[in-house]
Formats: structure tokens, sequence, C-alpha cells
């Protein structure tokens, strides 16, 4: 059993008052009713009074093994007949600190708690305030397909803020910084959506499979599109195999998986939708016929 005692200045009339409670029955009481909106200086109740944390003066916490009225009876029959007895009270026990004082051990083991849940509430928040960037991982050799699919993605709202592509001017790594410690940082200080644009090229390069190990640790949302001379069976490693992909070559469902691709992008970045669907249409055939003319 657990029993408090608290010293509360009384900012209405100016005075420190006592407040005493006793019996609550575990630690974890003491804690969330009293140890917890004193030491975050918020109001809560007590004494049958409402006290405000930052008014409060002193805390004392003693524990018993039994109730405050079975230890007032036990300390009271240690009295020695050859002496005059003094009646102790449940407050004269306190006082006169009969029983263990554990306020110092409580305190510093919730200020820890504090510190934990503070320091947890900011690694949540960090994740939080993280901006959504679209990374576009593809070979060297499929550079004009990387180049016709950015041109195509800027109809939603895409611009060198929110996607990466190494490839294509403006939205590729800044001059005079190095391309793998630029890479690093933006899957770790963003929240990175992959584009693979999978080829025989893009699994002959060492780069190209970092990029994908690198998604799949992250455990990053990605999509897949199939480039052309390139198939579904062939996609090996971490990217599922299984997965529904965009296939260019695939002239009969290419529009409509392009089409899922572009709402999925939408949703992920928060974009506004396409006011005028024949815009995206028109792009998104540009995007396609650019194809046959790299044949």
């Amino acid at each position: 059993m657990y029993h408090i005692r608290l010293d509360y200045f009384d900012n209405k009339i100016k005075v420190v008052r006592t407040f005493l409670e006793y019996d609550y029955p575990s630690k974890e009481n003491v804690v969330n009713e009293v140890l917890l909106p004193y030491l975050q200086e918020k109001s809560f109740i007590f004494g049958g009074a409402k006290v405000e944390g930052g008014g409060i003066r002193k805390v004392e916490i003693y524990e018993t093994k039994s109730s405050i009225d079975k230890a007032v009876e036990n300390v009271n029959g240690t009295a020695s007949p050859m002496m005059t007895f003094i009646p102790y009270t449940r407050e004269g026990i306190l006082r006169d600190e009969l029983v263990p004082k554990v306020t110092r051990q409580l305190i510093q083991e919730v200020q820890e708690q504090i510190k934990l849940q503070k320091k947890n509430e900011q690694k949540v928040e960090t994740k939080k305030e993280k901006q959504p960037l679209l990374f576009i991982s593809h070979s060297s050799e499929n550079e004009k397909i990387a180049t016709s699919l950015v041109k195509m993605l800027r109809t939603l709202g895409f611009n060198k803020k929110n996607l990466f592509c190494s490839s294509v001017p403006g939205y590729d790594i800044p001059e005079g910084e190095d391309i793998y410690d630029t890479l690093a940082a933006k899957f770790v200080e963003y929240d990175i959506y992959v584009i693979f644009l999978l080829s025989k090229n893009y699994y002959d390069s060492v780069a190209c499979l970092n990029e994908m190990g690198a998604t799949w640790v992250l455990k990053a949302k990605y999509s897949t599109i199939v480039c052309p001379g390139f198939t579904v069976p062939e996609i090996k490693g971490a990217v599922n195999p299984r997965k529904m992909a965009v296939v260019l070559g695939d002239s009969k469902r290419v529009n409509g998986k392009l089409n899922q691709l572009k709402d999925h992008l939408i949703e992920f970045f928060h974009l506004p939708e396409v006011e005028d669907d024949t815009i995206w249409e028109n792009d998104r055939n540009e995007f396609l016929k650019s194809l046959e003319d790299k044949k």
C-alpha cells in the first residue's frame, strides 16, 4: 500500500495546505494518478480538491505492507507500557516517518519514464515530418525511357522537390555532390516511393541492385514498370514478381495499368486530381509513343 502527503500552495487563499491520501493499492496508481500529472505540471484531484502540478511545494510517498489503519494499529502496539502511550494517527505515522519513505525512488522512475516517452514521441514526429519523394530507379541504358516517364509525371504535379531521377537534368544530383552519398541520404531523409524501370540492363547494374536492396530493407512502397524487351517472369531479387506491374510491351493492358499507377501516386503524394483526364491521357499516350520512336 502507498500513502501520500502533499503540500500545496492554494493561490486563492495564499497559503500552503497539506493534503493526505491513503491506501493506493499499487505503484501504478501512484504514478498515473499523482506523479505523472505532478511532474508534467497538470491539474488533478487529490484529497478531494483540484490541485495544479505547478503549485505543489512538497510530495512525500510512504509504503506499507498493509492498509494505513493496520499500520497505525501495529505501530501503536509497539509502544512500551513503561512509557506514556502516544496514540499514533494516520498523519502522525507519516509525519514521524515510522514507515518507509519511497518518494525519491518513485519520482526518479517516473522522470525516466517521461524522458523515454518524449524521446519516442520525437521519433514518431520526425517520421511524420518526412516529405514524400518519388525515386525513379533505372539503368543509365534506359535513360530515354526515364526521361519520357518524368515528362509524363509532371502532369500529375511532380517537380524537382518531390521527384528524383538521376538521368534527367533538374531532377538529378547537384553538381559536385557524390552520387552514392546523395542517394543514401534521400532514402533516410524522405518517405520514398520507388518506381523500378526493370530491364536486363537494370539487373546487370550493381548500383541498380543496391537501390533495389535499399528499398527492400526500408520497406519502401514501390511500383514496377517492365521495359520493352523484358518480361515479368524475368523479375527476380527483392521485387515481388507476383505484384502487378506496368508492362510497357503489353499494348492491351498498359493504358489501364498506367492509370492505376497514376491513382496510386496521387493518393501517396496527396496530389490534386487531374482536372481534365484528356490532359493525362494525351501525356500518357505521348509517353507510350516515345517508346515506339525509340525502337
